[in-house]
């Protein structure tokens, strides 16, 4: 069977792959990208938040066709019962139909000189020992064809079709667990414009604000929606942990829309299953690398990775154009890894260990307390919108105080958790910059009784 071969190829035309693809390309890079959907119909049907600041980084293009709604500028954050806790300014992001999104991002890549092999499905993983060599993949038009490729790409997202299918002899830890998933579910509505006027002149409904609404079933679950006045539109997010479901985020969305009483036609409407568990220790081997959700890039606190993969994508893109020729070794794709895991890798590593925190407590006895109490503030919400490390700035010192004043149990926890965390951090920017097998397997050890 005769194989088309490319420099790099790129498995899955989300925003990592598409990032990496068109940055592998114009740096000259003989490049394909391979996806499972027609050139018309990529991307996930979903609306996603992504900073305007990584949007530019990443010279990602996006105006009106691609903005679901206009974002507002305040976020009030509430406890199950509608207790008000903070507000918080929006963190400058921009809220996407990722589908309308993609398809606009990979004709930029195709403009670039990426080959578009669409729709395709990819079968499995072409090896040579522990090297992978290429991929075989069914076309549209049926039968099998081969691909060869000096580094192969997956970008597939949660399916991580190629990283699971990967022998052991790779090196390559993948995880994929229930527990450590989120069930997501977005919907945007028409208002009703009589209602909302009725209720906003009765003080039922505040529009032009983020409503988010935390641990509304497991600590690790969330509920947000906002009503714009202005644009005619509502937009409503529900997301919940795959161990917590049935029932899933759609009965909780259905809930909220009988209850604000002001909804009119369903306008879009997207689920999916995000993993949130820190990023896999190892995702690259001989003639391979991962980006993306297929890599565990995901902000373990609010389950979003489109950032986070755009940056990952492109840097990965960027390094691949400065290999020499010929097949490209684990070793020259350390420093990528490296990179990551240093930067990105040990704040992402650093919110999930506050994850599993926040996941051990009681939603009654000990989240909400935590919530009420103080102990938690805007400045820790925000951080995590921002991607930036968790720290406690010292005018929030008096309140923290003394919430744990009052809710000594609670205090307890967090006060073990702390160090933890910051332990956490700490050993992620240790990662080894060079590959040494000995060195990584013992920073390896570490980690895994870390963040098992």
């Amino acid at each position: 069977m005769a194989a088309d071969r490319f420099d790099v190829l790129v498995v899955g035309a989300g925003p990592a792959g598409t990032a990496c693809a068109r940055a592998c390309a114009e740096a000259g890079l003989h490049t394909a990208m391979l996806d499972r959907d027609p050139p018309d119909a990529l991307g996930h049907p979903s609306v996603v938040e992504v900073l305007t600041e990584t949007l530019r980084k990443c010279d990602v293009p996006w105006g009106r066709d691609e903005l679901a709604f206009d974002i507002a500028n305040e976020v009030t954050v509430m406890t199950p019962s509608r207790r008000r806790l903070f507000r918080l300014e929006h963190a400058g992001t921009a809220a996407l139909r990722l589908d309308r999104l993609m398809v606009r991002y990979v004709e930029a890549a195709r403009n670039a000189g990426v080959e578009v092999l669409a729709p395709a499905q990819v079968l499995g993983p072409r090896m040579d020992g522990s090297r992978v060599t290429g991929v075989l993949f069914a076309p549209s038009e049926g039968g099998t064809r081969a691909i060869e490729s000096r580094i192969v790409v997956d970008a597939t997202g949660n399916r991580g079709e190629l990283i699971r299918q990967l022998p052991r002899i790779c090196g390559i830890d993948f995880s994929d667990r229930s527990r450590d998933s989120v069930i997501a579910e977005s919907r945007v509505y028409a208002i009703d414009d009589a209602a909302l006027d009725r209720a906003i002149a009765l003080g039922r409904l505040e529009p032009e604000l983020v409503h988010h609404v935390l641990a509304t079933q497991g600590t690790y679950s969330t509920l947000s929606y906002l009503l714009s006045r202005k644009q005619g539109r509502a937009f409503l997010l529900a997301g919940i942990k795959q161990e917590n479901t049935p029932p899933g985020p759609s009965p909780l969305l259905d809930r909220l829309v009988s209850e604000l009483g002001v909804l009119g036609d369903l306008l879009f409407s997207g689920r999916g299953r995000i993993r949130i568990r820190r990023a896999s220790s190892r995702f690259v081997c001989d003639g391979f690398a991962a980006v993306g959700e297929a890599a565990g890039m995901v902000v373990p606190m609010h389950a979003s990775g489109v950032g986070q993969g755009l940056l990952a994508g492109k840097s990965l893109g960027e390094h691949l154009a400065q290999t020499t020729d010929g097949p490209i070794t684990t070793a020259q794709l350390w420093p990528w890894l490296a990179d990551y895991q240093r930067g990105l890798g040990a704040i992402m590593a650093s919110y999930d260990a506050n994850r599993r925190f926040l996941d051990s407590l009681d939603v009654d006895d000990e989240a909400i307390p935590l919530l009420e109490s103080g102990m938690m503030r805007a400045h820790d919400m925000r951080a995590t919108l921002l991607s930036e490390p968790l720290t406690i700035p010292l005018h929030t010192l008096p309140s923290r105080l003394r919430g744990m004043v009052r809710q000594p149990r609670v205090a307890a926890k967090l006060l073990r958790a702390g160090p933890v965390i910051r332990l956490v951090q700490r050993h992620w920017r240790r990662f080894p910059r060079q590959w040494h097998a000995g060195r990584f397997r013992r920073w390896r050890m570490v980690a895994n009784r870390l963040l098992p």
